[in-house]
Formats: structure tokens, sequence, C-alpha cells
């Protein structure tokens, strides 16, 4: 993908099909965005922490924002040729 290909709240997938982003900011040169098909979450209570694994698209409460509770990676333009777009987040899965 190239620079202007992405889209603020537009899906892609990067390392030949591994992971499912969705884009939040467009920089001059960088693309920012959050890893929905599986982010680790730690939850505290006073019993303790427990660390889970959640695909974000089946709990999408946990992308309201910005500021977003998941964390932001920045694309720079040696990555947006590894990068594909993807039109329906829903069926994806990695490769």
């Amino acid at each position: 993908m190239l620079r202007q290909d992405f889209r603020i709240g537009g899906y892609f997938q990067s390392a030949g099909g591994t992971a499912l982003w969705v884009c939040t900011d467009i920089g001059t040169r960088v693309v920012v965005a959050v890893r929905i098909d599986r982010a680790e979450i730690v939850e505290s209570s006073p019993s303790g922490q427990t660390q889970r694994v959640a695909d974000i698209r089946q709990e999408p409460d946990l992308f309201d924002g910005p500021p977003y509770m998941l964390c932001e990676v920045v694309f720079d333009e040696y990555d947006f040729e590894s990068c594909e777009a993807v039109s329906d987040p829903t069926a994806w899965s990695p490769l």
C-alpha cells in the first residue's frame, strides 16, 4: 500500500496477513493503527491481576477512543509495502 491508500477507520493486514489493524491516524510520513485481531488484556481487581487474549472484533467496547486503551503502533514508509487493505474485517483470518 501507499500512504494515500490508508483511511482513518479503514482496515488493513500486515506482515503477510498475520495481523489485522484499523487505522487511527495518518501523518505526513506515517500511519498509526491499533491491532484488532488479538490484544493482550491485563485486568486488575482487589484479588489480583488476570491476563487474557481478546479479539477486538468480538469486544468492540475495548476499542473506544481516542484515547484508546489499546496500544497504537506507528507504521512508516518502509512498513507500507507489507500492508494490504482488508474490506471485511469480520471475515478476516490470519494466513
